[in-house]
């Protein structure tokens, strides 16, 4: 399964993926709160911001800019498809 990549993280390439100064909101901690494989219900990017006293707007554009690119990058790497 692909969540299990994202749970060994094998490379450490998903938590290596982080704002400069916050390393606790990496990508592989990102994606276990906000997809719905591993959280149901998803906790949200403001949550995660209030939490780790991240600044919101930090925090998505990390989300969105790094994370999400990542991501796919990993799934097409485990076989994932898109159609």
């Amino acid at each position: 399964m692909k969540e299990v990549y994202i749970e060994q993280d094998p490379n450490k390439q998903l938590q290596n993926c982080y704002s400069r100064k916050h390393p606790e909101c990496n990508c592989k901690v990102l994606s276990q709160r906000l997809l719905f494989i591993f959280n149901n219900p998803p906790d949200t990017l403001a949550d995660i911001a209030r939490e780790s006293q991240i600044n919101y707007q930090t925090l998505v554009s990390h989300w969105k800019l790094k994370a999400i690119p990542l991501l796919r990058e990993v799934a097409i790497k485990v076989g994932y498809e898109s159609n």
